[in-house]
């Protein structure tokens, strides 16, 4: 005991340094608030508490395109780049001008003004000049309606990784907004002659991919992926037949094609005079940066689509009347 209690006194006196200077050990990981570098303060040093300093947020941050609303809500002329509401008589002058601060500032395309470079400056010229034309009203596009996805992810297929593509539509179903499939580029499994099955699954309101999950690359659809559960529940109406889709989703059902990653590769959105605008995300420390038109094209051309799109959505908007609007 004698011998337990002279350790503990050598232990007390080789720790007094630390407790007379106030526990300098925490400096290590807090500095006072005048150095202005660091987000936490030891406040009192005796009862070891601690406030929080909230730093203020790069400049680049309040411009950038944060989600997709955004990018409508500026496109729209609701709001300008600093996110304040633009009062007053429609400029189309300078909305012309906010919505090119909208493209890719950064494209190599922009770099140039010889060679092919001209074509997409011009193509760009004409997008601003038809969208923003003083002698017609405002054009604008919707949050929801006429979006398309191009999502890109990995699957093992016979003790394989293998790419591939899947292709999405935001409809409206009742009063409710949500993602549905229309599509899938996955040539591995094209090369099996096998009769799948054709055999339909009856919806329910619980499983659904929500209208914002492009925002968090399709999270929802790869958590029912990776749960089992059969993409039927997900794919349009209108494309059950499609044999791609199907060929995925019996083998996902028996579990010999396994699902491993999901993520966003691009939107689309159809907007007025017949234009389709290509968007990506854009993560970089400018104010150039967030959701921010990566291509544009014209429908009847529909050159800024994948191939697993291009009819799909010409045909959607050729069958409802909707073609290049003039």
């Amino acid at each position: 005991m004698v011998r337990l209690h002279y350790i503990f006194c050598f232990i007390g006196l080789c720790l007094m340094p630390f407790i007379a200077s106030g526990q300098e050990t925490d400096s290590l990981f807090f500095k006072n608030d005048s150095t202005g570098s660091h987000s936490l303060q030891k406040k009192d040093t005796v009862q070891g508490n601690y406030k929080s300093q909230r730093l203020a947020a790069e400049p680049f941050m309040k411009a950038r395109v944060h989600y997709t609303n955004d990018f409508v809500r500026r496109f729209n002329d609701l709001v300008g780049p600093d996110n304040d509401s633009i009062n007053g008589p429609h400029d189309h002058t300078a909305r012309k001008q906010r919505i090119r601060q909208l493209f890719d500032l950064e494209d190599s395309r922009l770099a140039s003004s010889g060679g092919s470079t001209n074509v997409y400056k011009y193509l760009i010229d004409q997008f601003l000049f038809e969208i923003c034309d003083s002698f017609k009203p405002k054009q604008l596009i919707d949050a929801n309606e006429n979006m398309y996805a191009e999502v890109r992810g990995l699957a093992i297929w016979k003790n394989q990784t293998h790419e591939y593509k899947m292709y999405l539509k935001k409809d409206r179903i009742g009063s409710n907004w949500l993602w549905q499939i229309i599509g899938l580029d996955a040539p591995f499994l094209m090369t099996d002659k096998t009769t799948y099955g054709k055999d339909s699954v009856t919806k329910s309101s619980s499983r659904f991919i929500p209208p914002n999950a492009h925002e968090m690359n399709f999270m929802a659809l790869h958590k029912h992926l990776n749960a089992g559960l059969s993409i039927k529940y997900f794919i349009d109406d209108a494309y059950h037949g499609d044999s791609s889709l199907n060929a995925f989703a019996y083998y996902h059902t028996i579990g010999q094609l396994r699902p491993q990653t999901l993520e966003i590769s691009s939107l689309w959105i159809y907007t007025p005079m017949g234009w389709l605008i290509q968007l990506r995300q854009f993560n970089r420390d400018s104010d150039n940066s967030g959701w921010l038109i990566s291509d544009l094209c014209r429908l009847t051309e529909s050159i800024c689509l994948p191939k697993g799109l291009q009819h799909k959505v010409k045909d959607t908007f050729i069958s409802n009347g909707r073609g290049v609007e003039k």
